[in-house]
């Protein structure tokens, strides 16, 4: 039979344990009250945008426009941050790395993809949560101005009589070298494309005009200057509809030929980054991307405004890693 203090006792400890787990719902409330508080009133801090580029370049001119004028629709302090290297990969760690409260930005893409499916990055589109897409940075074909090739049927045809197709890339492992590879891949001919690997889009052109290689694929708004100098032309674009910086130019695919290369580019916070942040982040920075003066900067870039919401941008990344990861995969190239 238990003692009248041995009772008392458990008495004593039952209402000690209760106290203890009252106090502690007490705090564990106020602290998500705490955090519910914060995240309502966010953004309060400075958010640092990270350009993965050095400056000067389309990404950071781009971003140094969107963060004055996103200053005022998110209300608070923005700077932009390069931090360059990896072929863009340093960047993209800083952010999927840093603290996921929402002051962190990372303006990435195919920085998160590519050099993953490569073997040669651990960061991956799984260590991050897309907040928008604001811009298609479109491709499109190009040849000498003297080129014998009029379409890129003509070009598919040639390579598949066992002529030798000579393209300069804008480096290996470029989504533009990729996007190459896959579609010869596919045609059939890719042992009959020689890629000639170049530092950037620029150097690729100035090969191709000068005649030191049979075609290039680059950024759409890099080329114009050398068509209308008369020195290259542009056979095919390769997004879903036709260029309004090139409209008379054919898409890839009008001309019988399944190529659409997914060039995005947007914005992305670490993947732990609570939902009402994205939500708030997307819709403040969604609003300086709609802004008249942020496509006035687009379109002094040549560059096309192609805004997706944060699922829609996680989704068109998903689908981004599908396609590079089966052209990689495909070709052999990935470094085991």
């Amino acid at each position: 039979m238990a003692t009248h203090s041995g009772i008392a006792s458990r008495n004593v400890i039952r209402k000690s344990l209760t106290g203890l787990v009252t106090g502690a719902a007490v705090l564990s409330l106020a602290a998500c009250g705490s955090d519910a508080d914060a995240d309502a009133g966010f953004p309060t801090n400075t958010i640092e945008l990270v350009v993965p580029y050095a400056p000067g370049g389309s990404t950071d001119t781009s971003m140094r426009r969107l963060t004055q004028i996103a200053e005022d629709t998110c209300g608070t302090d923005m700077i932009v941050s390069n931090q360059t290297g990896g072929a863009g990969t340093v960047g993209a760690t800083a952010v999927a790395n840093s603290k996921p409260d929402g002051y962190t930005v990372g303006a990435t893409a195919a920085d998160l993809i590519i050099p993953h499916q490569l073997g040669v990055a651990e960061v991956s589109v799984e260590d991050v949560k897309g907040v928008l897409r604001y811009a298609l940075n479109e491709r499109t074909l190009f040849v000498p101005a003297s080129s014998e090739f009029e379409s890129l049927a003509d070009i598919i045809d040639a390579a598949q009589y066992g002529e030798t197709i000579n393209v300069a890339t804008a480096g290996s492992g470029t989504e533009m070298h990729l996007s190459t590879v896959g579609m010869a891949m596919d045609q059939g001919v890719v042992e009959q494309f020689n890629f000639l690997p170049f530092d950037g889009d620029a150097t690729a052109l100035e090969a191709v005009a000068g005649g030191q290689a049979d075609m290039t694929v680059i950024s759409t708004g890099t080329g114009v200057p050398q068509v209308e100098g008369g020195n290259a032309r542009a056979l095919a674009t390769l997004g879903e509809e036709r260029s309004e910086i090139l409209p008379d130019v054919p898409t890839a695919t009008e001309q019988g030929i399944d190529w659409i290369e997914p060039a995005p580019q947007g914005l992305v916070v670490p993947a732990e980054t609570p939902d009402d942040v994205v939500k708030k982040l997307n819709e403040c920075l969604g609003e300086a991307v709609e802004s008249d003066e942020f496509k006035e900067t687009m379109t002094n870039q040549n560059l096309t405004i192609g805004y997706q919401n944060a699922e829609e941008y996680e989704a068109y990344l998903a689908e981004m890693s599908e396609y590079y990861g089966r052209i990689i995969t495909e070709a052999g190239m990935a470094q085991n």
